[in-house]
């Protein structure tokens, strides 16, 4: 019995003992972590000692987007400013969370040259070799003035005065400057070699003789560089030269010895003078805004077409048994009309056949399709010689009929419209006949107005827009010889000009 009731005794011990292990609960963390600085700099590394008890896990967020799971983690910051660190410690189901404000700055910058050669002659390049740190920007003064002389990186200078120099560069960053200053030494040539040269005149105009004298010294031969491509254009002494573009050129003269080489520049301003709308070859920029070669042909014919519109297929049209009052318009939808500010050349090149020889061909542009108001530049046939009109389609001519020279009615023949300021100038053939007064668009179309019975073979149409902001003669249109049509037809194409 004894016996008994000591092994009902120690069970229940051992129940006692383990119903109070199961009920013993988990311990709360606390985080804790010290850094090794709290202000440092952009890229400085930082220690993150873990202090934390009771944690079997941890999270760090050092505000920047990046985190970890190490127990102590280090860490730097590619930016500067201030950074809110969390570590976030857990047992379980149990979690605290501690934070430290990180102060980031940026780098001082420290400002650093090389100078290659140290010592050199005048006119000689010499290299300033840019060594800082942590610098976004450089000004670098060359003559102990306190005036900026550059903000190269890297620059390279010729001195032309002999002498010590002081040579300071700054080094700037968000984070402040730093300066250094080092002293260099030029001296006399003692080859005698320098380049030297004068403008006349200086402004210029388009097209104006331009000599360059050339005063250099010490020299056997010499390249000129006229507009600043880096390319030879003339190896002449004392060359002559015209400029077909306006603007400021700066023109490079290199004077070479049998030992050395040395350069010299000079700004030239090239002035456009004025603008004379009459002229057909302008001293503008033009923008080619559309052109069309046209290489099919077929018939149009009223079964076919409707009155006032018909697709652009180019070759030889056609119109037949056709009787009604009003004339068959095609036009293109490639390209609309320009602004009414815009200036611009629009331009046809045809030639016309007539079986019905009352009835008038042409251009015609500024078209409302809706109510078919437009402008028109007509040819009309007269003694076999070339006969046009230039008018508008609801209120009148607006310039009587003018004959041309030099061209039939059946050749190819290149008429013009230009549109300059608040007037429009007529060309045939590139020769000036009249101008009209321009009073804005009816529409966005252009193209071609045909009589009825009548034939017209298209070369080619195009509109050419003015660059107002050049006017600098980068583009011009020309007649040129390498493509012939009929008896008198010239392809004209723009051409690039050069000064010469």
């Amino acid at each position: 019995m004894k016996k008994l009731l000591n092994v009902i005794l120690s069970l229940t011990i051992l129940g006692l003992y383990f119903s109070c292990e199961q009920i013993e609960e988990t311990k709360t963390p606390n985080a804790c972590f010290t850094p090794s600085k709290t202000t440092a700099h952009v890229d400085e590394l930082i220690s993150f000692d873990n202090c934390s008890t009771d944690a079997t896990s941890y999270l760090w967020d050092f505000g920047d987007d990046a985190t970890s799971a190490e127990i102590s983690p280090t860490h730097f910051y590619e930016e500067a400013g201030q950074f809110v660190v969390k570590l976030r410690a857990t047992n379980g189901s149990k979690i605290d969370e501690t934070t430290v404000v990180i102060d980031i700055e940026d780098i001082d910058p420290v400002a650093c040259f090389t100078i290659s050669p140290s010592t050199a002659e005048v006119n000689t390049a010499v290299t300033f070799t840019n060594c800082s740190e942590n610098a976004t920007s450089y000004q670098w003064d060359f003559n102990s003035d306190g005036t900026i002389d550059s903000e190269l990186e890297n620059p390279v200078i010729e001195f032309y005065i002999a002498g010590t120099y002081t040579i300071k560069l700054i080094a700037i960053s968000d984070a402040g400057t730093d300066n250094v200053t080092h002293q260099m030494t030029i001296t006399n040539s003692t080859s005698n070699l320098l380049a030297c040269f004068t403008v006349s005149p200086n402004p210029a105009g388009l097209n104006e003789s331009v000599t360059f004298t050339n005063c250099s010294t010490g020299a056997t031969s010499y390249e000129w560089d006229f507009n600043n491509d880096g390319t030879s254009d003339s190896d002449y002494e004392n060359p002559i030269v015209t400029f077909t573009q306006a603007g400021t050129y700066t023109v490079k003269l290199t004077a070479h010895s049998s030992t050395s080489s040395h350069s010299v520049t000079h700004p030239l301003v090239i002035n456009a003078g004025v603008i004379d709308p009459k002229v057909y070859t302008l001293p503008v920029s033009w923008v080619e805004h559309y052109t069309n070669e046209f290489n099919a042909s077929g018939d149009w014919t009223e079964e076919t077409t409707s009155d006032y519109s018909a697709a652009i297929s180019g070759g030889l049209y056609t119109i037949t048994n056709y009787t009604t009052e009003n004339s068959w318009f095609f036009w293109t939808n490639a390209v609309t009309m320009p602004a009414t500010t815009d200036d611009y050349d629009l331009e046809i090149y045809y030639k016309v056949n007539y079986d019905n020889v009352t009835q008038g061909s042409g251009l015609f542009w500024g078209l409302n399709s809706s109510t078919f108001e437009y402008y028109y530049y007509r040819f009309t046939p007269y003694n076999g010689s070339g006969y046009f009109t230039i008018g508008d389609k609801d209120i009148a001519a607006w310039s009587e009929g003018h004959f041309w020279e030099g061209g039939n009615i059946t050749d190819y023949n290149k008429i013009t419209a230009r549109k300059y300021g608040n007037s429009m100038y007529f060309f045939m053939n590139g020769v000036y006949y009249t101008t009209l007064p321009f009073e804005g668009n009816y529409g966005n179309y252009f193209g071609f107005l045909i009589g009825a019975d009548a034939k017209i073979s298209i070369e080619w149409i195009g509109l050419w827009i003015l660059d107002e902001g050049s006017k600098a003669g980068k583009l011009s249109k020309e007649f040129t010889p390498n493509m012939y049509h009929g008896t008198a037809g010239k392809l004209f194409q723009k051409v690039e000009t050069t000064l010469k």
